[in-house]
């Protein structure tokens, strides 16, 4: 299977302290990894956390894993409310091209990881 039909998922997660990003293939294969500063928007601000998350995007996309499908889904520390996590979705969507961003608290992939 060519990399035009895979599906990958970069899931991040972004802390008070730092943000960790994994590449994973359709078989939760870990592709590779990268870590940055800190990532919560009430912390460092929405625009910080954002560049922090393209960044991330950027690091894992190679211009053959491009041509993949590639789900987004980010834990972020500090976006508890609606409102911020439509933000940061809504501009990595448009900003890097993404078809599925999902975003949530930093505690939903927490409890469902100890589940």
């Amino acid at each position: 299977m060519g990399m035009r039909n895979m599906e990958l998922i970069l899931a991040i997660e972004g802390g008070g302290s730092f943000t960790r990003a994994g590449l994973y293939d359709e078989n939760r294969c870990l592709l590779s990894e990268a870590f940055d500063e800190s990532c919560n928007p009430v912390d460092v601000g929405l625009g910080v956390c954002i560049a922090t998350l393209a960044r991330q995007v950027r690091t894992h996309l190679s211009d053959t894993a491009q041509r993949a499908a590639l789900t987004l889904a980010a834990g972020i520390a500090g976006s508890g409310n609606e409102r911020t996590r439509q933000a940061i979705a809504s501009h990595l969507m448009g900003e890097l091209g993404l078809q599925r961003v999902l975003v949530a608290s930093d505690i939903h992939p927490l409890l469902l990881a100890n589940a």
